[in-house]
């Protein structure tokens, strides 16, 4: 239910009020002109900013950038706005409002294959020889992967490049024996990328770990174990994790943990996840 200031007092505005009455309200416009003249303003208003979110889809198809995709998402609903405060009948501004909606869906995807891009190719800048990438759907996550087939014995492994989702559920009990029987030659932890709390698996989504970092017995740890906790508590939220290598084996030397937060901010952390024992972590 919605608020309208009037005076010094502030009265409940009725659930029914449409998107254009909130917005006229809002804004301080008056009453639509009446006529045949102003039906016919209003019409070419709707279809004014009807073409200045077409504009926007196009600009958003074109944008190779975050900046780009907020750009055409601003205009979109700037044309809207306008709509609303010019009077555009009811059904058009429902319209309009289905549009923007639908580009707002469709700017969050391609904001996200920009980030993956970028993943992408920073990986292949740091990895030798000609990898082969691919992205492999699993228990909700999307998982990229370095699946190059039969690489030299002077290039990397194949291994993780990057996961990213949104929080759900467990998927049940801990399965030990596929734990126990994942290959480990660094002797460190098998560590969850996913933590199995917010529906991480086996097999890709086990990665070496250090294991203070993965159990949250170092500072460092906790911080993890802290970002883990956010994504449990609020299911179905933004998260990735980015693993980076100093070598050609599968065990990262730092990851990168994000998480959307509830403000739409992204909260990023680096670990260290080979810190040197002298250091007593």
């Amino acid at each position: 239910m919605g608020c309208t200031k009037m005076g010094n007092d502030i009265v409940s505005a009725p659930a029914s009020v449409t998107a254009a009455a909130a917005a006229a309200a809002v804004t301080g416009s008056h009453a639509p002109p009446s006529g045949h003249g102003a039906a016919s303003e209003r019409t070419a208003d709707a279809t004014r900013a009807a073409a200045a979110v077409s504009t926007a889809d196009r600009q958003l198809s074109a944008s190779r950038s975050e900046a780009g995709v907020d750009q055409a998402v601003r205009r979109a609903e700037a044309a809207l706005a306008s709509a609303v405060r010019m009077h555009a009948s009811p059904a058009a501004v429902r319209q309009l409002e289905a549009q923007v909606e639908r580009l707002r869906g469709r700017a969050e995807e391609t904001k996200r294959d920009i980030v993956v891009d970028d993943w992408v190719a920073n990986y292949r800048a740091r990895t030798d020889g000609d990898r082969e990438i691919v992205e492999i759907a699993m228990n909700g996550f999307d998982y990229l992967y370095d699946s190059t087939p039969s690489p030299a014995a002077d290039q990397a492994d194949n291994r993780l490049v990057a996961v990213h989702g949104r929080s759900a559920s467990s998927h049940g009990p801990r399965d030990s024996y596929r734990m126990s029987h994942h290959p480990n030659p660094n002797h460190v932890d098998r560590g969850h990328v996913v933590a199995r709390t917010i529906g991480g698996g086996y097999d890709l989504n086990l990665i070496p770990q250090d294991p203070k970092l993965n159990r949250g017995h170092s500072e460092p740890g906790k911080v993890w174990r802290e970002l883990e906790t956010d994504l449990e508590r609020r299911p179905g939220t933004e998260f990735f994790v980015r693993p980076a290598y100093g070598d050609n084996t599968d065990y990262p030397t730092h990851l990168e943990f994000g998480v959307r937060q509830e403000n739409g901010e992204w909260r990023v952390e680096e670990f260290d996840n080979r810190p040197d024992p002298a250091e007593g972590r």
